[in-house]
């Protein structure tokens, strides 16, 4: 008689990570690999509650509670046996509020033979099925905040380009991101690193980014890591937008030896685009560092396996510092390399010109 292997599973998750947690807890449960049906609908709190009641058997609750000007943001991740064979969890997306709603509906199963029960719980749901109403999401470039509501949207006004914004940049520089623009049509999840020195015009490059893709750019300052990156939640808001592309600016603060939880935010970003989650999330990140050489970089982000590209952001040579000059109207005559931010601003006398940055 052959004796049973046993099989150890050596995964990188957070213990935070309540999707993943549920996976395996159903693991263990069924002695088997769960199937899995996600679905992204949103439904009435009330109605949900109610059909659910009709077969639950046992209920695990997680609270989140999230700090906020004038009230906190209560959310609730729930997982419900409703047999020895189909779990379902989902997200009560603030609790206490008269427009909270369920999103985010998993339902984990052993076997085939469990999808009549499934399909028929999912018939009931389809009656309390809420359309969110659309807004600021059809901007393309957006910014994160925090509501009432919980992780929410803000548009940022783009700024217009300049019709040779290729003059901005360095030859070599501008040829990657034109190359990463290519990729990115393609690509549905992986990760881009940019760096280079303050004032080389990465941040300002978004836009370009943003105006040759037809997705969603979400830029989130390092200020809101906290939030998203580090929070499951941030899982759940991000699928109510088709494959966008998150930008994470200002890194070198973030990702780096002596910050305590640099490690954290290393592997969250890499579950996302490389990991188990990754699967389940279609996203491209992009990371800024200010920083002038690559080796400053974490290497384990240099090692990921879905490393679309690094690019740096060189200074422009004595060449392109006078053809910008040139273009804007100056009559000042450089020798030396130059960073973008510095030619502009000895271009004082200038009747215009292009911002750079973000609004």
């Amino acid at each position: 008689m052959k004796s049973k292997k046993n099989t150890t599973m050596k995964i990188n998750i957070s213990k935070e990570d309540t999707n993943i947690n549920d996976f395996l807890y159903c693991w263990d449960k069924f002695g088997d690999r769960p199937n899995k049906i996600t679905i992204y609908s949103s439904f009435s709190k009330n109605g949900f509650n109610t059909v659910i009641s009709e077969y639950n058997e046992y209920k695990n609750s997680n609270i989140e509670l999230i700090p906020a000007d004038d009230f906190d943001i209560i959310n609730d991740k729930s997982i419900v046996k409703i047999s020895d064979n189909i779990f379902v969890s989902y997200h009560i997306l603030d609790r206490e509020s008269e427009n909270s709603f369920i999103h985010e509906v998993i339902f984990l199963y052993k076997s085939e033979e469990d999808l009549e029960k499934i399909n028929e719980i999912t018939e009931k749901l389809g009656k309390y099925n809420i359309e969110l109403e659309e807004g600021e999401d059809s901007y393309k470039l957006n910014t994160v905040f925090i509501s009432q509501n919980g992780l929410e949207i803000e548009p940022i006004e783009k700024i217009e380009l300049d019709e040779s914004i290729e003059l901005f940049y360095n030859e070599e520089t501008f040829k990657s991101i034109n190359k990463l623009n290519k990729t990115l049509k393609k690509s549905n999840k992986g990760l881009t690193i940019l760096y280079g020195e303050r004032g080389t015009g990465k941040t300002s490059m978004i836009n370009y980014i943003c105006d040759k893709l037809d997705r969603m750019v979400i830029y989130i300052p390092n200020n809101m890591l906290e939030v998203t990156i580090n929070s499951p939640e941030f899982r759940t808001f991000l699928k109510k937008y088709p494959k966008p592309i998150i930008v994470l600016d200002d890194c070198e603060m973030i990702f780096n030896e002596l910050y305590s939880k640099s490690n954290i935010y290393v592997n969250n970003i890499l579950q996302m685009v490389d990991g188990l989650l990754a699967d389940s999330i279609e996203l491209n990140i992009i990371t800024i560092f200010n920083v002038d050489d690559e080796n400053e970089i974490d290497h384990v982000l240099l090692e990921c396996n879905s490393l679309i590209d690094v690019i740096e952001f060189e200074f422009l040579n004595q060449e392109e510092s006078n053809d910008l000059g040139k273009h804007l109207g100056s009559k000042k005559k450089y020798k030396n390399k130059n960073r973008l931010v510095d030619i502009i601003k000895n271009n004082n006398n200038v009747k215009s010109y292009k911002k750079i940055g973000l609004n």
